[in-house]
């Protein structure tokens, strides 16, 4: 059986470090959730296409877009919180 090629991002790292010191932590925004959705999908889209999936590949592309489309939506700006 193939192995799955496995990347982490520093962005998992830091919630694993955040998951184990502080588990009263507020939950992530948002726009960090919808961030990292979109990095997600991207691996995930990529995974899928590499292995001849590419319906499944196409809906990932489309989830990454909504993705990445809120996380723009609720970055905080000029007088936005």
């Amino acid at each position: 059986m193939p192995q799955r090629p496995t990347s982490v991002s520093s962005r998992d790292i830091e919630t694993a470090e955040a998951d184990e010191t502080d588990s009263m932590a507020p939950p992530p925004s948002q726009q960090h959730t919808a961030s990292y959705i979109a990095d997600l999908t991207t691996e995930l889209s990529q995974l899928a296409r590499t292995s001849g999936l590419d319906i499944l590949a196409y809906l990932l592309d489309i989830a990454q877009l909504e993705a990445s489309s809120t996380a723009r939506r609720h970055m905080p700006g000029p007088g936005r919180r």
